[in-house]
């Protein structure tokens, strides 16, 4: 911004006014000769002394004041020099003197008299310089907003002054709007309304008006416009005009309305978080100060301890302990804990308001302001009595099972034994007859004795499988890593004159992954379910299919990862069946010869299964062959 210039003229060096001429001061020179010699020849020089009064005003020609007072010196010893050399008067003595004298003290007043002026023009000067000084920067204050336009109209309305930050803001310039009424800047139906004029009676009636109003641009363009108009009087009192202040509070409408959408959000969020908090059953959620003490209450917590909020807020929360846990300091280490950790969680004895004790879960979070300083804790609290009754409950039917279970092991292995020694003997005892009686008995009697020893190797099978099968529950798992196509490789070759005799294929379409599983287990999954394949097949040509899938649904929707499954064309199974073929000891179809089983083969491999936190399953139709399905979760047992 280009410096401005000096309004008055300030004294040079030598401290004399810039208008001073060399004739002004030859002036002076001539005039107080003149005046002397014209003393010199005057007698008493009644009017000399008076013609020196003048010649003292030229002292306001230069600018320091004290000058004056110099004139008046050189005055006063002319005056007395002429006092000497002036002709002597008939007069008395005594009256030349006092001539004199108050001609010097005329002199003298009239140089303070021409002191006090060119003071009293200092302090106008300075005054004026000032002023101009304030104007300049209030002229740089002004035309330097941004976002505010500040200009002064007449008590007519008519725009007096104009600002650059006036221009920036409406557009127009000082030359283009000055003279003009500021109703211009208002809509049209805010003139019809007469808003402008209501608004300047209003700061005339009160002396300062406030407001908003839609104002336009000398583009047309409009803005939300912020008004504040100041009444301007005089010293007497007189309304002499306007200062109206325009603020640009578009964008700031915006920001409100923003606010005050997000606040009613947070207001309807909060109303829906008292619902929920208050609503809850079983729980209590309240806050607490940094110190413990409760700052707020809900309906929640009103039914779980029995304290109205009147009666709690600002309690120290510790009164909902028992005394043992006070005396032992258990609430302000928790509060502690959760200021140190973010989070508390523990299960105590609470005491409510009637005295009544309740086992309680509690969660207290720490609660920090955007800086990270502690501002207090949310505190949970769960009543857990039912649950820890229903717990204890549990806890004795499961110690109870576990003795039944291991009751049952421990039948299962007596009886196995039992059962197998005289098992042993029905079958030894049918051999000798067969032996040693076999030219006696006819053929039927060879028949009964061949099935009697056939059935007693069924009885022992069956005890045997029984056995597995509660082996399988309680037998650790032996987890390693385990390549499942080495796993088919193997039993391919230990079913090798089975798949010949049946002319079956097991066929692989894509390497399968290596897992973490117990390999025997597993091989024994995948060998019960190609038995099964190749057994229940009556397809000239069988196939076995071994696979896996990354995802698929079973049959409840579930989506699984990792599926494995084994597909025949074999005879299939009846949707109504395709449970029960998992039930132990159930078989489907009848079976000749050295085919007929016992029916665990498929409860083998559910077990199995499941002891690798999987899950089986079988989608097949009658005539068009079988898939199993199963998941083998990386060998995590249940």
């Amino acid at each position: 911004m280009p410096s401005r210039q000096p309004t008055l003229q300030s004294a040079t060096s030598d401290g004399q006014n810039p208008g001073i001429r060399y004739y002004h001061i030859a002036f002076i020179a001539i005039a107080l000769g003149a005046v002397l010699l014209l003393d010199a020849v005057t007698p008493l020089a009644l009017l000399t002394g008076i013609l020196y009064i003048p010649l003292i005003y030229c002292s306001l020609w230069f600018f320091r004041p004290r000058t004056a007072f110099v004139f008046a010196g050189i005055a006063t010893i002319l005056t007395v020099i002429g006092y000497f050399i002036s002709p002597a008067s008939n007069g008395v003595l005594w009256i030349g003197i006092l001539n004199r004298v108050l001609t010097i003290a005329a002199l003298w007043f009239v140089a303070l008299l021409a002191y006090m002026r060119r003071k009293a023009d200092h302090r106008i000067r300075e005054q004026a310089e000032a002023l101009a000084d304030i104007d300049y920067l209030y002229r740089q204050l002004v035309d330097g907003l941004i976002g505010f336009g500040i200009y002064r109209i007449s008590p007519e309305g008519v725009v007096a002054s104009w600002s650059k930050s006036a221009e920036r803001i409406k557009g127009y310039t000082a030359e283009e709007i000055i003279g003009q009424k500021f109703s211009k800047f208002y809509t049209e139906k805010d003139c019809a309304a007469g808003i402008p004029e209501q608004a300047l009676a209003a700061a005339a009636a009160t002396g300062q008006y406030v407001g908003e109003a839609w104002h336009l641009r000398k583009d047309g363009s409009g803005f939300m416009a912020g008004i504040t108009i100041y009444a301007l009087h005089s010293l007497q009192g007189k309304l002499v005009g306007f200062s109206y202040v325009t603020q640009d509070i578009t964008e700031l409408k915006k920001i409100e309305k923003v606010a005050e959408e997000r606040a009613e959000a947070l207001a309807a969020i909060d109303h829906l978080y008292r619902q929920l908090v208050d609503g809850l059953q079983g729980f209590a959620i309240y806050r607490l100060s940094p110190e413990g003490l409760v700052e707020s209450w809900s309906k929640s917590a009103e039914r779980m301890k029995g304290y109205a909020a009147n009666e709690v807020i600002g309690q120290n929360f510790a009164k909902f302990y028992t005394e043992k846990d006070r005396a032992a300091g258990i609430p302000q280490h928790k509060l502690k804990t959760a200021a140190a950790l973010g989070l508390f969680s523990s299960e105590s004895w609470h005491v409510r308001k009637d005295g009544r004790r309740f086992m309680a879960g509690v969660v207290i979070y720490a609660l920090r302001d955007p800086q990270g300083k502690l501002v207090g804790f949310s505190n949970i609290t769960q009543d857990i009595t039912a649950r820890m009754k229903i717990e204890k409950i549990a806890e004795d039917y499961l110690a109870a099972l576990t003795r039944s279970n291991q009751e049952l092991d421990d039948f299962a292995y007596i009886a196995s034994h039992d059962l197998k020694e005289p098992l042993r003997g029905i079958s030894t005892n049918a051999i000798f007859l067969k032996e040693d009686y076999a030219e006696k008995l006819d053929e039927e009697g060879l028949k009964r004795l061949d099935r009697m020893a056939y059935l007693c190797e069924r009885m022992e099978q069956l005890v045997n499988d029984l056995l597995y099968f509660a082996r399988i529950g309680k037998q650790e798992l032996a987890v390693k890593e385990t390549d499942l196509n080495a796993v088919i490789k193997d039993i391919e070759l230990m079913m090798e004159t089975l798949l010949l005799e049946r002319n079956a294929v097991i066929t692989i379409p894509k390497l399968l992954p290596t897992i973490s599983c117990d390999a025997t287990r597993v091989t024994e999954v995948f060998r019960n379910l190609i038995t099964n394949a190749v057994k229940y097949n009556r397809s000239k040509d069988k196939s076995v299919e071994i696979g896996c899938v990354d995802r698929m649904e079973d049959k409840s929707g579930t989506v699984a990862s990792r599926v494995f499954y084994v597909r025949d064309n074999g005879i299939g199974i009846d949707k109504e069946y395709q449970e029960e073929v998992f039930t132990i000891f159930k078989r489907l179809n009848e079976e000749e010869g050295d085919e007929k089983g016992t029916g665990v083969g498929l409860t083998f491999v559910r077990k199995i299964v499941e002891r690798h936190d999987g899950h089986i399953w079988v989608e097949s139709e009658p005539g068009k062959g079988s898939t199993f399905y199963f998941t083998l979760n990386d060998g995590v047992a249940t």
